[in-house]
């Protein structure tokens, strides 16, 4: 079993933004992309980060669907084992800096891909399988409620796993409660006689 943990994207996004709190306080605010565009421009400090998902697919064609990673025995009950699966997948998170000067949103922008470099090893004994920046988007203008802002946008790609514990009753105990029809059972027997010789 792997010494880290496995999170979803959802619970990373927590993770960063719980972070950022603490190690930048109130120099960065940050938003779910949608929703600076509900603020009104004068509530909107600035440097503001946004995020987003930018998509999420399997990691590979394998995983597709949830696949075996463990057994282990229930602690609470001796006939049940606890199986995990886990599914991996690759997420684009999407992060959008505004702004009112140019050159504060860059100075941000760089501060903010040093941060991501800085604590990715923090990510991943938090869950994260990979953190790679993937990409910076073109520099825009954007209007809030007349009010306008600089943007510029980066995305990072992010492997992250979902996993699903559930408890079974051991296969060999389900196989001894099944009773064989009459063929199987004779051919069994016959087999077990052979092996007993």
């Amino acid at each position: 079993m792997s010494e880290y943990k496995r999170t979803s994207l959802r619970n990373f996004v927590k993770e960063w933004k719980s972070l950022i709190k603490k190690v930048k306080g109130d120099d960065w605010a940050v938003y779910p992309d949608p929703g600076i565009y509900t603020l009104n421009p004068e509530d909107i400090t600035t440097p503001t980060i946004t995020y987003k998902t930018g998509g999420r697919k399997p990691y590979e064609k394998s995983a597709r669907k949830p696949s075996f990673k463990n057994e282990t025995q229930s602690m609470n009950q001796s006939d049940e084992v606890i199986i995990e699966y886990g599914q991996q997948f690759v997420s684009f998170l999407k992060l959008g800096i505004y702004g009112k000067s140019y050159d504060k949103v860059d100075i941000t922008r760089e501060l903010l891909e040093e941060f991501m470099i800085d604590y990715t090893g923090y990510f991943r004994k938090k869950g994260i399988l990979e953190l790679v920046f993937e990409q910076q988007f073109e520099d825009d203008a954007v209007d809030i409620k007349g009010e306008v802002f600089v943007k510029q946008e980066i995305e990072y790609y992010v492997r992250h796993e979902r996993t699903k514990k559930m408890a079974n009753t051991k296969l060999k105990e389900i196989q001894d409660d099944i009773e064989l029809p009459d063929d199987y059972k004779a051919i069994s027997e016959i087999i077990a006689n052979k092996t007993n010789k």
